[in-house]
């Protein structure tokens, strides 16, 4: 019995970030100190989508999670002109969003932001009271 609130605990803390129809009502914005400024949006359970004239920092973290970056925008050079997208590119995360525009790693959660400076967290969390 011991184990069971922390069971109910952690079956909580995983429904908090569940997608909710409204969320796709919401722009959240991304500015990093190395240039990035980008917009996103939630669209689908798995669909979060980097809109496009995002514009990606200009440097590179130098640690795994800048490779992964790296790794990223490779992946998409065809949807990227000069550091800005040409195109939207849907992500099945909201954690690689930021990752390509930053250049390294930062916590998507808390970084994308609504033009009132509320965190994706913030709003998901309340739509999910």
């Amino acid at each position: 019995t011991g184990l069971l609130p922390s069971t109910i605990e952690l079956a909580n803390e995983s429904n908090h970030r569940q997608w909710q129809p409204q969320i796709a009502e919401y722009t959240f914005y991304y500015k990093t100190k190395n240039g990035g400024n980008a917009q996103m949006k939630w669209i689908s359970p798995n669909e979060f989508v980097l809109l496009a004239g995002s514009k990606l920092g200009k440097t590179l973290s130098v640690n795994p999670a800048g490779e992964r970056a790296k790794t990223l925008r490779k992946q998409y050079t065809d949807k990227i002109d000069d550091l800005i997208l040409v195109t939207d590119i849907i992500f099945n995360g909201p954690n690689p969003t930021s990752q390509i525009v930053i250049g390294g790693s930062a916590n998507a959660w808390a970084v994308w932001k609504t033009e009132e400076n509320e965190s994706l967290d913030k709003i998901i969390n309340r739509l999910n009271d």
